[in-house]
């Protein structure tokens, strides 16, 4: 019996209306920790499993699922590449006084966006940050972040949530 098993929320539903099957998704999180937490993903010997991401990304998942004693193969469906901005157009439209929160989806993105801060570097730093997991939280922190809001999840539905909860505290 095959089964599949979504990283998030949005990637579960997607799935499930494109195959129509059952598609596994973790309770909380939508990240490879949370992936792992899964029970079904906890005994594995002699099992094969597809991991369907994009070029490079985190090792975790596989080297994981390994050690649980899984044959994991990977099927690159798609490539990242980081869209060029100048960074004082950036500087621009991320003064404080035009925007009340960023949002990022993963590491990957924190990254790149830090990448761009230069002379705006220390107001867009006072900017809440929203992130999609404890592990992007940190990150967002040694990244000199002040204000990391973690959605619990990468789907709209957390994103949105967490914005509110800004919200409302700026109130």
């Amino acid at each position: 019996q095959q089964s599949i098993i979504a990283i998030g929320k949005s990637t579960a539903k997607l799935v499930a209306d494109l195959l129509a099957c059952e598609v596994i998704c973790p309770e909380a999180g939508s990240d490879s920790e949370a992936v792992l937490a899964i029970p079904e993903l906890q005994q594995l010997a002699d099992k094969r499993i597809g991991i369907f991401r994009g070029q490079g990304g985190r090792e975790l998942l596989a080297a994981t699922l390994r050690e649980r004693g899984a044959s994991v193969d990977y099927i690159e469906v798609y490539k990242r590449e980081q869209v060029q901005h100048d960074a004082a157009d950036i500087a621009v439209f991320a003064a404080p006084d035009r925007i009340d929160a960023i949002t990022v989806h993963s590491g990957e993105s924190l990254h790149s966006l830090a990448g761009l801060l230069s002379t705006a570097r220390k107001s867009i730093l006072a900017i809440p940050i929203v992130v999609p997991s404890a592990r992007v939280a940190k990150q967002a922190e040694q990244s000199g972040f002040k204000q990391v809001v973690n959605a619990h999840g990468a789907d709209d539905a957390s994103m949105i949530k967490a914005l509110e909860r800004i919200h409302a505290n700026a109130d």
